[in-house]
């Protein structure tokens, strides 16, 4: 089947993360649904322009937000792109279709104070603890994806050089340095971690020495964020977006911080300038003698 192929060679050759593999795959499914059910069609690889259109036109109807449809859209024309190039059509039929014009994203972030905060009722009593603290921590303190953190192997930890290295998107590896404040938890959870019964190299295992699934990661960071924001969103991402936003506020370069999350173009950073700006607008009233 078309769909099965494509999605391993994403898997594959691309090295998509199972997380993006489980998106696409869902999308392309539902297209292939419509496309069945609307036109008999039981090859998404022979949709034609019109059909496509039509798609798109009852996801509106369904009430998706215009990034939910534009992602689904993305996904689409990733996969009548690797039919093309693999001669399997001859012309693509998303060729004259545009992304929806959404709003302008503002990413979400913790407030300095409510992560020192959550920083502050950190205890170390248990393995359990010390585990908790380093996955906050590792979030924090380097911006990394969920995906990326759930990935780690203990030979990507530098406790010398004080650096990780990281595989993103695409297997895509970058080094991302890190703060003495990071290497003391570090230090106190491999202490710990070195007192369990595994062989596992993976970074993050539980006391039972196995490898938790990913969404025991996303259940604590959720739990952890609840006690101290009233934010809607509280995932591993939200921290991620906290990271880049009081680095921007602190004055780090653009540049660097696009870097250290692993953006492939500066246009995926620049959502956190909106934040760095607000804290500026908000500094001048307060500190400009014609602000008030």
């Amino acid at each position: 089947m078309t769909l099965t192929n494509f999605i391993r060679y994403l898997r594959t050759e691309k090295r998509y993360s199972p997380h993006s593999l489980r998106a696409y795959e869902s999308d392309l499914q539902q297209l292939s649904s419509f496309l069945n059910d609307s036109f008999s069609l039981e090859n998404p690889a022979e949709a034609s322009e019109k059909m496509l259109r039509q798609w798109i036109s009852s996801l509106k109807q369904k009430g998706l937000d215009s990034s939910s449809i534009n992602r689904k859209q993305s996904a689409a024309r990733a996969f009548f792109n690797f039919l093309l190039s693999n001669g399997q059509i001859q012309k693509h039929p998303m060729e004259r279709m545009k992304s929806l014009r959404q709003k302008k994203r503002v990413a979400s972030f913790i407030p300095v104070g409510q992560m020192e905060a959550l920083q502050l009722q950190q205890t170390e009593e248990r393995y359990s603890d010390l585990l908790r603290n380093v996955v906050i921590e590792m979030f924090y303190q380097t911006g990394l994806r969920i995906s990326e953190l759930y990935g780690l192997t203990l030979l990507d930890i530098d406790l010398t050089g004080m650096q990780i290295k990281i595989r993103g998107k695409g297997n895509k590896e970058r080094y991302i340095p890190f703060h003495t404040n990071l290497l003391s938890h570090l230090l106190k959870y491999f202490t710990a971690r070195d007192q369990l019964e595994s062989d596992s190299d993976c970074f993050i295992i539980l006391e039972n020495g196995k490898q938790p699934n990913i969404k025991w990661i996303y259940t604590l960071v959720n739990k952890e964020l609840k006690q101290v924001s009233t934010l809607s969103k509280t995932s591993p991402h939200v921290l991620r977006h906290t990271f880049a936003t009081h680095m921007l506020n602190n004055g780090a370069n653009l540049l660097a911080v696009k870097e250290l999350l692993g953006h492939s173009s500066l246009a995926a950073t620049q959502v956190y300038t909106h934040n760095t700006i607000e804290q500026l607008k908000q500094i001048y009233q307060q500190s400009h003698p014609k602000g008030n």
